[in-house]
This record gives C-alpha cells, structure tokens and sequence, in this order.
C-alpha cells in the first residue's frame, strides 16, 4: 500500500485540495490550500500505515512534495509553507524534498459521471 497523498491544485483561479476522488474546498491562496493540505494529512498520517503527504502541483502536469507525515515538522510554520511553496532554481529544488517530482494519474471518473 502507499501513501495518501493530499493534492494541492489549481481551480481556476483559486486552489483545491484532492484526496483520491475526494475534492475539498475552495481557498484563495496557494499557501492556505497548501497548509489545509499538510493540517488533514497530519491528522490521518497514524491511521494509514504508509503515513501520508501533502503535494502541491506544477505548471506541467507534475507535483512537488511539500510535507511527508513523520519525517517533517508539524505544524509548519508560515515561512516554512512560504519556502516549500516557492519556485526552485532551474527546478534543482531546496530542503528534502525540493527535488522529488510525483507525476500522479487524474482521478478516476465513474461512467455515470
């Protein structure tokens, strides 16, 4: 089994946060998606035996690791969620996790939907 990711995503011009199938909210920052994100993946990490992350995406169709549960603090402080979040130099990222790209497959559609 793997890890549950949290997906922070682009709508529109606000953010989403995607679980799986699940959808949540709508937020108008970036950083508040992001630090809803790693907030509800710290609370289910104990539960999943794989623990859990918290993802933001891209520009391409790829997405970074912000926070894995047992591995970085909780909760992140705001220039924490700030540095995470910011654009690497030529994409060569900072910190542990900066440099891993996650491509993850679009969420399953059922055919009545």
């Amino acid at each position: 089994m793997s890890r549950r990711r949290y997906l922070v995503e682009r709508a529109g011009a606000r953010w989403k946060i995607r679980i799986e199938d699940e959808e949540r909210g709508l937020y108008a920052t970036q950083a508040e998606a992001a630090t809803a994100a790693i907030d509800a993946a710290h609370r289910a990490g104990a539960e999943q035996e794989e623990g859990t992350q918290a993802l933001v995406q891209r520009l391409d169709p790829t997405y970074r690791i912000i926070w894995t549960y047992g591995e970085d603090p909780f909760p992140p402080s705001d220039e924490d969620i700030a540095l995470r979040l910011a654009p690497s130099p030529r994409g060569s990222g900072s910190g542990s996790h900066g440099a891993r790209r996650v491509i993850i497959p679009p969420p399953h559609r059922s055919a009545a939907g």
